[in-house]
Order: structure tokens, then C-alpha cells, then sequence
């Protein structure tokens, strides 16, 4: 049962990151998380991820200070592993970015899609 509910899981987030990929929906924030290696991803339809990316985290920061909605993931590919992907994102003067990422959480908040990127706030924000 619980590896039915787990493959249940991994489609829904397949389904998610490509319905994001296919609109091209623009990053809102890219923030650092306190966990290793993991950054939050807000787009500009209210979808948060949680990316634990062991290769490219700083890379994937960048894609936060380019502009609110020039940038956007392109392409999905699962890959090995429980909710390990390969991300190809794109903003709209050529920068391309892959990196390979694992899911840690995944959901929707309309609060985060309304803030500003973190480099925006005052120091006091932070």
C-alpha cells in the first residue's frame, strides 16, 4: 500500500513540474533554505518547490536575481531515484541553467508569488 501511495506521489509531482514547464510559468524567488544544499523556487502561479540541488545551489540562486518572471523552467526529466529530476531552466536573454534536483516538497502559496525576490527586501527582511 505505502508503495502504491509513493509512486501516487511521484506522478502527481511529475505531472506538476511539467504542467509548470508546458506554461513556461515565470520564477517569482529563488531563496536559500536552511537545509543543505536546498533552495525554494516560487513561480509565478503560486507553486513553491523545495529543490534539494547538491551541485548547482548558488547556480540556482542566480536564476532569483534575473527578474521577476524572465525566467522560467523549460524541461522535465525524471531521472534515478525518488523525485530526482533533471531541470532545464531558461530566461528570456538565452540564460540557460541545468541542473539535476530531487523534490522535497512541493505546493502552492499565493503569499510567496506576491513577494518580491529576497534581494529586493530590506536588510532588515531578512
Amino acid at each position: 500500500m505505502a508503495h502504491t501511495e509513493r509512486q501516487r506521489q511521484a506522478q502527481e509531482v511529475v505531472r506538476r513540474l511539467e504542467r509548470l514547464a508546458d506554461d513556461r510559468t515565470g520564477i517569482v524567488s529563488v531563496v536559500r533554505e536552511p537545509e543543505p544544499h536546498c533552495s525554494s523556487v516560487a513561480f509565478a502561479d503560486g507553486t513553491q518547490a523545495v529543490l534539494r540541488v547538491p551541485d548547482g545551489t548558488t547556480r540556482l540562486e542566480q536564476l532569483g536575481r534575473l527578474g521577476s518572471r524572465t525566467t522560467y523552467l523549460e524541461l522535465v526529466e525524471p531521472t534515478f531515484g525518488h523525485c530526482w529530476f533533471r531541470l532545464r531552466f531558461r530566461s528570456v536573454w538565452g540564460f540557460e541553467l541545468g541542473v539535476t534536483a530531487k523534490v522535497v516538497r512541493l505546493g502552492s502559496s499565493t503569499i510567496v508569488s506576491r513577494r518580491p525576490p529576497y534581494w529586493w527586501r530590506r536588510p532588515t527582511d531578512r
